[in-house]
């Protein structure tokens, strides 16, 4: 299990810094004023939860075109599940995120977390950048005045998710990351459409030769006393792997066999889920891999305690959100993309070339 993902505010900036939304297609105007939601005693403005909705838009409908280009069908109106359309559904994890933001920003004091005044120069210097690469009729629908307020709360969520996790030192036992080593030979038995990407199970004779030429590699490798180096010769790659029975990404069936030898044996002719394997344990306890392992579980510990302490924190927060409010966000009727703006050389690059083109 790999750690959580943090939203890195710095590449929030970059990408703001870079682009500008583009509105078309008619929306009713709304009052940037109203008040949508409260969150403890933060009063959240319909114009900042509108602005945390179209950025996310802009995000979302990007991977939609390029689902669309592949043939998939993507709209908002389309239903994701039983009683909930894809507008409905990424309304209501927006909402949800911006709460969270309004949390962590309550609690960044209890952390002494705040901006320092580069941080605070350039979220004002992104801000204004964005609003001027923006036209008006684009600002009537996206106000671009709380492009600001979106950057100071993603920067505090950063900063926060590092405060709360390096407030926390898990504490992880040797024998839970103890990590064995193996190298394994892996016959496919899955192959894969070069046109179409598909895939599609080998037939059962197939099947049969690769049974058959992994038990004349292990029968081999037996001999040589050694699969690595047996492998080599035989022009095949064998893999090496830290592995344990409780934590693996490898198949399970090769993992369990592996698990149960001795330093240097041998497993039989494996067939896992879309493979079949040959493999020898090296390592009944790989320094090295054990304590890379024993990190990743610190790691996973830490993110686990940043999640429930939010989710704590939110809980214990009188949140309250005006419906009506709310439901005055609609993506129907706008579609937001996010334009990447030329820097001033590839502007001059582009009108040399106008040049050249008109002059031929």
């Amino acid at each position: 299990m790999k750690s959580l993902k943090k939203i890195v505010a710095l590449a929030a900036v970059a990408a703001l810094s870079i682009s500008a939304l583009t509105g078309c297609q008619k929306q009713k105007p709304i009052d940037n004023k109203e008040i949508v939601m409260t969150v403890g005693d933060k009063k959240v403005e319909l114009g900042m939860a509108n602005f945390f909705v179209r950025y996310q838009q802009s995000m979302m409908e990007q991977q939609m075109e390029m689902y669309q280009s592949y043939g998939y069908a993507m709209e908002w109106d389309m239903e994701v599940e039983k009683g909930k359309t894809y507008e409905e559904s990424m309304k209501e994890d927006t909402l949800k995120s911006l709460q969270q933001l309004y949390v962590l920003d309550a609690h960044a004091a209890d952390y002494k977390v705040a901006l320092t005044d580069d941080e605070t120069a350039k979220i004002e210097e992104v801000a204004k950048a964005f609003a001027k690469a923006n036209k008006d009729e684009v600002k009537e629908k996206v106000s671009a005045e709380y492009a600001a307020e979106y950057l100071r709360l993603v920067t505090i969520s950063e900063k926060m998710y590092d405060a709360v996790k390096a407030s926390h030192t898990p504490e992880v036992k040797d024998e839970e990351a103890a990590q064995k080593i193996m190298y394994y030979v892996k016959y496919d038995t899955v192959k894969q459409d070069s046109s179409t990407g598909q895939t599609s199970e080998l037939s059962d004779d197939e099947v049969k030769k690769l049974k058959k030429d992994a038990k004349a590699l292990l029968d081999g490798a037996k001999a040589n006393g050694n699969l690595e180096a047996y492998a080599k010769e035989q022009k095949l790659t064998a893999t090496k792997a830290a592995f344990s029975v409780d934590r693996s990404e490898l198949d399970e069936k090769l993992v369990k066999a592996a698990d149960k030898l001795e330093l240097n044996g041998f497993t039989d002719v494996i067939e896992g889920e879309s493979a079949i394997y040959v493999a020898q344990v090296t390592s009944l306890l790989d320094k090295d891999a054990t304590e890379a392992e024993k990190k990743e579980i610190i790691e996973e510990r830490k993110d686990e305690f940043y999640k429930e302490t939010v989710e704590k924190w939110t809980k214990d927060t009188k949140i309250k959100v005006n419906d009506d409010v709310w439901a005055k966000i609609s993506l129907e009727g706008l579609k937001i993309s996010a334009v990447e703006q030329k820097k001033e050389e590839d502007k001059k690059e582009d009108t040399t070339k106008e040049s050249t083109d008109k002059a031929e």
